[in-house]
């Protein structure tokens, strides 16, 4: 009986998908451990050196995967150690930013806001330097890129691989919707969102497959982009991250696990915080 070689795939993600503590990780982490079985495997990330130990956990729960990192000389604290924050003050920080709302408006804080939900910005050079050799070194049947950071590098994928872009979350949606929060309809916020909206959609066409993850951006990306070239691929639990544990009649805790570094994350504990409790 033949058996079909595997295919194989190259994912580029701009995280270590280990430890698996918060939305970012998740998606990635999922993904790649579903793939695995299917395809031969290489996953290429940025990384801080001080997550070092992180990536040798990673390697040992996938031995069948090139885990190629990039470690970078930025320290900062990790997801993980961030999670520690009691719940209180998750919920807090929320509703104090309530009382600032006047302030939220002006323009030095709005600014900021906007800027980092607009990644279209080049990667360095390191990051380049060490595809181009990769893409040297090895040839993939597909080339996976992860995150609208990452978006532009369609550029640089190598002729002859299928081109796939994995996009967790649309960026000119999430600035319609921070400017629709703030009832901002004036020429800035329109200057932004087209902007962003242009630059995202045309990259994005530039793929031969973009994968999503629910219906709500699949009917928004069908606008500009040919529906056929768009496929819904919902992200899985993995059983291993599934904890053996009975149900209560009561929770005690709750555990948020997006970044308080994203501005939608923060604006859902925010309406939850408000809303719910």
């Amino acid at each position: 009986m033949h058996v079909s070689e595997k295919r194989s795939i190259a994912i580029i993600t701009f995280l270590c998908p280990y430890p698996v503590s918060d939305g970012g990780r998740f998606g990635v982490f999922s993904f790649v451990n579903d793939m695995r079985k299917l395809f031969n495997v290489a996953v290429v990330f940025k990384v801080p050196k001080s997550e070092e130990e992180n990536v040798t956990e990673l390697k040992k729960l996938w031995p069948d995967v090139e885990v190629l990192p990039i470690y970078t000389k930025n320290s900062f604290k990790s997801n993980a150690v961030k999670q520690k924050e009691s719940l209180f003050k998750k919920l807090v920080l929320p509703i104090r930013m309530l009382k600032y709302k006047k302030r939220a408006k002006k323009e030095n804080f709005q600014t900021k806001i906007v800027h980092s939900l607009y990644p279209f910005t080049p990667e360095g050079r390191e990051l380049l330097d060490f595809l181009d050799q990769l893409f040297r070194r090895k040839k993939f049947d597909i080339v996976q890129v992860e995150y609208s950071n990452l978006l532009n590098l369609v550029h640089i994928i190598p002729e002859g691989a299928k081109k796939v872009f994995f996009q967790h979350e649309n960026r000119y949606s999430i600035l319609e919707d921070y400017f629709a929060v703030n009832k901002d309809n004036g020429l800035y916020a329109s200057y932004i969102v087209n902007t962003a909206r242009f630059t995202e959609i045309n990259l994005m066409n530039q793929y031969d497959r973009i994968l999503i993850l629910n219906r709500n951006d699949q009917a928004r990306l069908a606008e500009y982009i040919p529906l056929k070239k768009l496929q819904l691929m919902p992200t899985s639990v993995p059983e291993s991250l599934i904890p053996n544990c009975k149900r209560t009649a009561c929770a005690e805790k709750l555990v948020f696990m997006g970044s308080q570094g994203h501005h939608p994350n923060m604006d859902a504990v925010q309406w939850f915080s408000v809303e719910m409790l």
